[in-house]
Formats: structure tokens, sequence, C-alpha cells
């Protein structure tokens, strides 16, 4: 009888937990999106290493590097959230994964002929990161029209299950790769696997993909009337407000550890090929996974207050896996990949419940340009990116990661205390 009961409850607690999958077109932006991640995190890796490699470790170059990468976010995302609240979101949401699969078609072909040159690897970087602006508004505001309002929370973790699961497989696949067969199979593989994600964006039904969609003028006098409703509406939702703000903290001090401090720590301090920063990598992808089906699993309500401690546990561990490298012998190697995996969980926390906060707190008609205010965060990840290069080169990656998570500890605080809006919202 006991065993039946527990039985049952696990079957409830998978179908809570996988309940947005009941729903064919989220199945196939879900697919989409993993194929997506797939590729963005072989991307992660191979991209910081390639350039480690042709400026034999230069730092500066690799802060750079993911300032270039952000910055599209900054010049477009609230143009493309406009964009995703006027038109058909799966066609926008297409074109942008078309495009990134073009781009990175085109990026291994120069590599296979052997022209590939630092100003190339900034080029495609732009161009890379200029397709993710597009995509991002279009893709989060796509979730809440094709699941039921109810289950949005759900609905938003699954989706970063994707990029949970992806960012272990990925990053694995990549060390691996670029080990075994070089930089150019790598990045092969990564124009391979986008093709998957344009092929299943493409099958979701065009009649339900945008049920939106303006009928009035798209002159640039109005597309710029939207864009400042959107910014005037979310500035004046206190909830809004302090995702925005509290997000230009997370992206530039809390998001930079990926594509700067972990190469940077696993070549200063651990001695690491590819392979052994896809394993540090792999860690986080973990960490997320846990965070992620746990937030699937339980619906939770009270998001405000979930994203602050999410924010100040992230910062607690960012501190604790750069410290962490200064340990003798195996501790130094084993200790940084548990506390890396506690920043994963961190993250994904902070992705999921942030966006799930946009989508829910904001009506259907501002829902992407409520998510494209993120964008001018993401870019901060530029900033971010550009001073933990430099801080790292003059301080060393440890102290500089630390001081970093100091911030973002700080800043959690703030927010704790000052932030009542945010602090008490709670999910319909």
């Amino acid at each position: 009888m006991i065993r039946s009961l527990n039985q049952a409850m696990r079957d409830v607690t998978l179908e809570r937990m996988f309940e947005s999958l009941k729903y064919r077109d989220f199945r196939l932006l879900w697919l989409g999106q993993g194929a997506h991640a797939a590729a963005l995190w072989i991307e992660m890796v191979a991209r910081p290493w390639l350039v480690l490699e042709i400026t034999n470790g230069d730092a500066t170059m690799v802060g750079l590097m993911v300032a270039t990468r952000a910055a599209p976010s900054l010049l477009f995302g609230l143009f493309a959230g406009v964009l995703s609240d006027r038109f058909n979101r799966k066609y926008l949401l297409l074109a942008a994964k078309s495009s990134a699969f073009a781009i990175s078609l085109a990026f291994v072909v120069l590599l296979a002929l052997g022209y590939m040159e630092l100003w190339l690897i900034f080029m495609f970087t732009f161009l890379r990161g200029s397709a993710m602006a597009f995509d991002q508004p279009a893709r989060q505001s796509l979730v809440s029209q094709v699941v039921p309002v109810t289950i949005i929370t759900n609905s938003v973790a699954l989706m970063s299950s994707t990029q949970s699961v992806m960012r272990i497989v990925g990053v694995l696949a990549s060390g691996l790769v670029i080990e075994l067969l070089g930089f150019t199979y790598a990045f092969g593989l990564v124009a391979f696997i986008y093709s998957g994600a344009v092929i299943a964006t493409a099958l979701i039904q065009a009649e339900t993909a945008n049920k939106s969609t303006k009928k009035t003028a798209n002159s640039p006098r109005t597309i710029m009337t939207e864009l400042v409703e959107g910014l005037r509406y979310g500035f004046q939702n206190p909830t809004i407000r302090g995702i925005v703000v509290m997000s230009l903290i997370f992206y530039a001090f809390a998001m930079s550890y990926m594509q700067v401090f972990i190469p940077l720590i696993a070549w200063q301090h651990f001695d690491l090929g590819a392979r052994g920063v896809s394993y540090l990598a792999a860690a986080t992808g973990i960490g997320a996974l846990f965070a992620t089906f746990s937030i699937a699993a339980m619906y939770p309500k009270r998001l405000g207050i979930i994203l602050i401690l999410s924010l100040i546990g992230m910062g607690i561990a960012l501190i604790a896996y750069s410290a962490s490298a200064l340990l003798p012998g195996n501790l130094g190697l084993i200790t940084p990949i548990v506390l890396i995996g506690l920043v994963g969980v961190g993250q994904t926390g902070y992705f999921s419940i942030s966006n799930a906060t946009l989508l829910t707190a904001s009506p259907p008609e501002f829902r992407g340009r409520m998510v494209s205010l993120t964008s001018l965060d993401r870019s901060m990840s530029a900033v971010g990116g550009a001073m933990g290069g430099v801080l790292a080169g003059l301080l060393g990656a440890i102290t500089a990661q630390g001081l970093y998570g100091a911030i973002v500890i700080v800043a959690g605080l703030i927010f704790l205390i000052k932030s009542k809006g945010l602090r008490q919202y709670v999910a319909p």
C-alpha cells in the first residue's frame, strides 16, 4: 500500500514537472531550443579557447571577445522586443535561428580553408550576437502563447533545462572534439546542430505562433512610439523595474565566469587543456539541471524573493570557487568542480525565475518588449567581460573573480532590503 502510494506520488510529480510538454508547439520550441543550446555551449568553450590559442593566452582579448558578443544586445535588443510584439514571433525566431546557422556555416568554411584570423573571430562573434539579440525576446514571449499562463513558470524552467543538459553534453563534446579532431570539426558540429534548431522552429504552427500581431502601420515613428511605450510600462511596474536594475549587476559581474574566468583559471592555475575546461563548464550544467527540474516540479509562486536569493547564492559560490583554486593537490581540482556546480544552480535559478516573472507580471501585448528590456542588461556582460579580462591581467584571475562575486553579494543584499516591489512579488 505504501509502495503504491509512493509510486503514485512520483508519477504525479513527474507529470507536473513535464506538464508543458503536453503541448505540441511547446515541444517543438523546446526541441529547437535544445539544439540551439547544444551549439551555443560548444561555441562557449571553443571560441574563447581558440582566442587563447591564437593570442598565446591573452586574457584581455578573451574579455574583448565576450564584450563583442554581448554588444549587439545593447544595439538591437529593444528594437527586437518591439518586432516580437508586432509581428509573427515564429517567423522572427526562425529568421534568427537561420541567420545563426548561416553565420556558423561561413565561420567553419573559413576555418577549414585556413583563413581564420583574430579580427575574423571578432566579426563573426558580433554577427552571432546580433542573431541572438533577436532570438531571445521572440523565443521567450512565444512560450507564453503556446502554453496556459498558469504553467508559464514550469515552461520557462523546462526551456532552461535544455541549457542545463546541453551545457553538460555540449561542453564535454566541445573539449573532446577540439583535442581529438581540432577546432574545424568543433565549429562544423556547431553548424550541423543549428540546422536542427531551424527545422524544429519551422514546424511550429504559424497560425498559433503570434496571436498578438498588430495591424497598425509599420512606420519608424510607430515602432519608436511602441518602444517608448514599452519602456514606460516596464519602469512604472515595480516588479519589472526591479528585475531590470538587478539584472544589470547579474550580467555585468556574475555572468563573466563562463567565458572569462573558467578558461583563465584553468589556464593559469590548473594547467588544463580544452578537455579540462569542458569538465568545469559541464559541472555548472549539472548544478543548473538540478535547479531547472526543481523549479519545474515545485511551481514556485514567491518568485521575487527566490530571484534575489539566487543572486546572493551565486555570488557566494563564485567567491568560494575562485578561492578553491588555491587549494593544494587533488583538492585544488576536485573542490572547484563541485563549487562551480553551485554557480550553475544560482545562474539557472536566476534565469528561470527572472524570465517567468517578466512574463507573468506583464500583459501579452507587452511581453516581447519586457523580455527585451533585459537585453540592456545582457549587454552589460560586454562591459563585465572586458573589465574582467583587464582585472585578471592586472590582479590575477582568482582575485578578479572573487571581487566580482563580492559585488554580486552586496547588490543582492541591497535589493533584499530596499526593493519591496520585487521582493514581495507572487506569481498568479
